[in-house]
């Protein structure tokens, strides 16, 4: 029964991609293939139907391509999680950015080869879609991407509950940011 509750929501998102009543119109094709991507399976996609392309999101790099796949730009260099992305009408690009000092943060440092950074912090990542331009830019080095701290989500990753004798980590069971969307507010 799990199963198809969670099959549901994505036969729903991906009818939505390629019926034209619900994808504005344009038919995608029905597969996009993003190429070898190193040891990281992909976090996220969203696709820019008006502009022609596709992002995926890897743990640690986001690559765009175009709609037959061929890479146009990637951005590296996170030592953390980027996981769930979407876009925006302005053409950003937002994504969840988590640094944990846990076994899956240790896991991704491991697989990159790099150390630990002990920080456990969570972030949203904007990406300027436009500024993606070639394979292979920096993150940190570019002029392309922002960050915005989420206390809130860091405090409660960071807290420790007590429910009697007991010390529970992570109120609320946060252990990071699974999902983000970008939603447009309109005023009455």
């Amino acid at each position: 029964m799990i199963q198809k509750r969670r099959f549901l929501p994505l036969l729903l998102s991906l009818i939505s991609l390629v019926h034209p009543v619900f994808g504005q119109g344009k038919l995608l094709p029905d597969s996009i293939f993003s190429g070898p991507q190193g040891p990281f399976h992909v976090q996220g996609i969203a696709i820019d139907q008006v502009n022609g392309f596709m992002y995926f999101s890897f743990t640690d790099r986001l690559v765009k391509t175009d709609l037959n796949g061929k890479t146009v730009g990637s951005v590296s260099g996170f030592i953390g999680h980027l996981g769930d992305i979407d876009l925006s009408d302005d053409g950003k690009i937002y994504g969840s950015l988590e640094y944990k000092n846990d076994d899956i943060g240790k896991g991704i440092t491991k697989k990159l080869g790099i150390a630990a950074t002990g920080q456990d912090a969570f972030y949203v990542a904007i990406f300027d879609a436009a500024k993606i331009t070639k394979p292979g830019m920096d993150a940190e080095k570019e002029d392309l991407l922002r960050t915005v701290f989420i206390k809130e989500a860091t405090d409660d990753y960071k807290a420790v509950v007590r429910s009697g004798d007991r010390k529970i980590p992570h109120r609320f069971a946060c252990s990071g940011i699974d999902w983000i969307n970008i939603g447009t507010f309109h005023r009455r």
